[in-house]
């Protein structure tokens, strides 16, 4: 998978840490959005967001294991707080 090195130092940081991939997807999305707006009212030539790919460039969202409150979890999230002390 190719990556772009704007969309790969994101995944990577000097401390070890990174950034979880849903947030540099929205990042892509938000500055596409930007580039073109400013594309459609002639301040930009090109709109550079668009060369990037989806599948190539940026990352994949990973799956999370869900959770699933059981039944008596649900009645106990349900009851009034009147009720919370039985």
């Amino acid at each position: 998978m190719k990556r772009t090195s704007w969309s790969a130092g994101l995944l990577v940081t000097g401390d070890g840490t990174g950034v979880v991939a849903h947030a540099i997807t929205q990042a892509h999305q938000l500055v596409g959005a930007v580039l073109k707006y400013a594309q459609k009212t002639g301040k930009l030539a090109k709109n550079v967001a668009l060369e990037m790919s989806r599948s190539e460039d940026l990352p994949t969202p990973t799956e999370r294991e869900r959770r699933y409150l059981t039944h008596a979890e649900l009645l106990r999230l349900a009851r009034p707080p009147s009720d919370s002390r039985r």
